[in-house]
Order: structure tokens, then C-alpha cells, then sequence
């Protein structure tokens, strides 16, 4: 630590000046091109209402690039930020299943609502058992992103009711890799976490969400948490949906348990 600091020391002020231009001039220029990156980033700095706090995020990541889903540009995802910092939980991206319930029902801005728990699975496909990255998806899910899938069908609500024979959908990285595209598996029975499983859907490469290999429907009876991502109603602008969810957070508050549950922030 010694050692750093005297160089530190003879840095000139004029330099200082300079870097800081030239890093605010780089910052510009790339809100300048992603004029939603630049509303998000312009709301987040604006926007504070009391000790709970509404701010929504644009999705913009590896997870909706390069935005092949329906109304992506409408595509917000939503996290719980702890003000408070209790037991230090600053914040979370998953919501309990009362509040995700609550946020589906209550809200008046969002056209639909998804949710997901990504998880680890063992699979045996008659080679052996190994371990992937899997998710558990609101039966909504792939209506929502309105991609249709390669071969087969996506995840509907028939298959998350409590009678439905266990199903799951492919990602195309998987089926490639460990099946070299073979469209002949469609259809085929796995054992996914000891329980038999059949493959009913591949979606095409260009459907990556949650950056996972398989797809699993969640029965409205689970009683994980979820990660929610939704879409605003066509019109509704971030500063009214951030209002009206300042609503329902304070609502929700006051019936949930929990070091942060009266101080979120949704991003």
C-alpha cells in the first residue's frame, strides 16, 4: 500500500481535469447512443420518493440483447432494494411468492408479468447423469416473449396444473452441443431431478433468456421465490409506472414480514 500512494501524490491537477473530461465525454457519447440506456440512467439519478423509492431499469443486457422478444423496448425488470440495509441485505432480485402475487394482481401499468427461479438440475439422458443450469418459468413465459419455438411447442398454463405429466423445453446451445442437433429427441422421456421428464420444445438460438439450458413449468402452488420481468402497457411511461407501484409497495408493505419489507426499491 505504501508504494501506491506516493505516485498518487504527484499526479498534477491538470491531468485530473483532463481525465475527468475525457471519461465524462466517453459517458455522453454512449447515452447519446442508447437513448433508453440514457432515460433509464436520467430516471435512477431524478427519481426519489420518500424513504421508498419506485425506479425501473430498461433491460439492457446480455439477457434481451439483441431484443429478438415481443415489445422489448418495453421490457422492464423490476428488483427490491433493502434503504434500510438491515442484516445487510442491501438488495434482491427475487420477489416472495406474495409479493410477486400481489405485483401481478394489484398493478395497473403492466400488459404481463412473468417470473423465473433459475436453479442447478441433474439430468440423465440414458448416457449418465450430469449437472446443468435450469429454470423454473411462470407458464406465461414463452407467450410472453412471443418467440416461437424450433421444433415442438413452449411451456403453456395446461402444463402447470397440478394433474400435468412433467415436461421442459431445450435451448439450442444444449441441443446442439450435447445432441448434435438432432431433431429425433424431441419427444424423449429424461430423468431431471430424479423425476421422468419429456422434452416437448427447442426454442432457436436466438431465444437465450435467463441464460440457462432448460425451461421447466413452476406450478402456481410453488413456494419459491421468484425473479419478475414485465411489460408496460403500450403509453405508460416510467415516471407513472414508477408512481403506481410507490402504491403498491407501500400497500403490499404493511401485510408482509421482513427486515425490508416496508423499504423497497424497485430497478
Amino acid at each position: 500500500m505504501t508504494q501506491d500512494k506516493e505516485p498518487i501524490r504527484k499526479f498534477r491537477w491538470d491531468i485530473l481535469v483532463e481525465n475527468l473530461f475525457r471519461d465524462s465525454r466517453f459517458a455522453l457519447r454512449g447515452l447519446g447512443r442508447d437513448r433508453r440506456l440514457a432515460l433509464a440512467a436520467i430516471f435512477a439519478l431524478s427519481l426519489g420518493i420518500g424513504a421508498m423509492t419506485v425506479i425501473f431499469g430498461v433491460v439492457h443486457s446480455l439477457m434481451f440483447d439483441p431484443f429478438p422478444y415481443r415489445d422489448s423496448n418495453r421490457l422492464v425488470r423490476l428488483t427490491v432494494e433493502n434503504l434500510r440495509k438491515s442484516q445487510g441485505i442491501t438488495h434482491r432480485d427475487f420477489y416472495f411468492p406474495q409479493e410477486f402475487l400481489a405485483l401481478r394482481q394489484q398493478n395497473r401499468v403492466f400488459e404481463d408479468i412473468v417470473g423465473y427461479d433459475s436453479s442447478s438440475f441433474f439430468y440423465d439422458d440414458g448416457k449418465g447423469t450430469r449437472q446443468l443450469v435450469g429454470a423454473f418459468v411462470t407458464t406465461n413465459t414463452f407467450e410472453f416473449y412471443g418467440v416461437p419455438p424450433l421444433l415442438g411447442r413452449g411451456i403453456t398454463p395446461d402444463d402447470g396444473q397440478p394433474a400435468a405429466a412433467p415436461v421442459f423445453v431445450m435451448n439450442y446451445k444444449m441441443w446442439q452441443r450435447e445432441f448434435e442437433a438432432d431433431p429425433k429427441i424431441l419427444g424423449a422421456t429424461f430423468v431431471i431431478n430424479d423425476e421422468p421428464t419429456t422434452l416437448v420444445g427447442i426454442m432457436p438460438s436466438r431465444f437465450d433468456i435467463y441464460n440457462v439450458s432448460i425451461w421447466l413449468p413452476r406450478s402456481p402452488n410453488a413456494t419459491g421465490s421468484l425473479t419478475p420481468v414485465g411489460r408496460l402497457k403500450p403509453g405508460v411511461p416510467l415516471r407513472a409506472a414508477a408512481a403506481d407501484l410507490e402504491v403498491l409497495a407501500r400497500r403490499t408493505a404493511t401485510h408482509s414480514v421482513g427486515p425490508d419489507s416496508h423499504r423497497w426499491r424497485f430497478g
